[in-house]
């Protein structure tokens, strides 16, 4: 129980840290105002032009569910991923203890995503769609929401939050990165086996413009 709470503690630090830029690739931070009208029969197609603050955990699964993230900036991108697992070690001395992690390296993958089309490749399936659909059933077996900034329970007026589900899975969803990048973290709450959102390769879809960073 000590590993699993201390796991927990420290991925929110870490979170709370390392993900703290995770809008700057597509629109300059994650606390832009403003979010434009969804239109079309597709509402999860598209996308939207500025990221906004959630005012509640319910408006966040309403943006979510509208497919209110923001747009990709190229016609074709591809989005990578670290997949990570916790060597936990514990030590005692005389009346000292102390805890150290050393993440190892499993290995990395991708998900791409095409601009003004439902398409992607994502392991949720190959539509947006599929993708918003996945979200939202995270979203729906929540037994906790987490702010970004205060892991206290409590989720409000912020465009990333993170869930704990009944299944004991820790899922981190950004309205300012583009849904066929979402979930841009997950961890197992037992073991610490993790991934995480890295960067975005801009492309057309014959072009490589670039790698985006987090």
């Amino acid at each position: 129980m000590k590993t699993k709470n201390f796991l927990t503690l420290l991925m929110a630090g870490l979170l709370s840290l390392g993900l703290a830029s995770c809008g700057s690739d597509n629109e300059g931070g994650s606390t832009l105002t403003g979010v434009d009208p969804i239109t079309g029969n597709n509402p999860v197609g598209g996308g939207v032009t500025s990221c906004s603050a959630a005012s509640n955990y319910q408006d966040f699964k309403n943006r979510v569910s509208n497919g209110q993230f923001i747009q990709e900036r190229s016609s074709y991108e591809t989005y990578f991923f670290i997949h990570q697992e916790p060597e936990i070690k514990n030590r005692d001395w005389w009346i000292f203890k102390s805890t150290t992690v050393r993440w190892n390296y499993i290995g990395d993958f991708t998900r791409t995503s095409t601009k003004d089309s439902d398409t992607v490749t994502h392991e949720a399936g190959s539509t947006k769609t599929a993708v918003r659909d996945y979200l939202m059933s995270i979203l729906n077996s929540a037994t906790n929401g987490r702010d970004r900034n205060m892991y206290d329970g409590i989720v409000g007026n912020d465009s990333y939050i993170e869930v704990l589900t009944s299944s004991g899975m820790i899922y981190g969803i950004d309205l300012c990165k583009p849904i066929g990048a979402n979930p841009i973290f997950e961890m197992d709450s037992d073991s610490g086996e993790r991934y995480y959102y890295t960067g975005t390769s801009s492309n057309s879809l014959y072009n490589n413009n670039g790698f985006q960073p987090l």
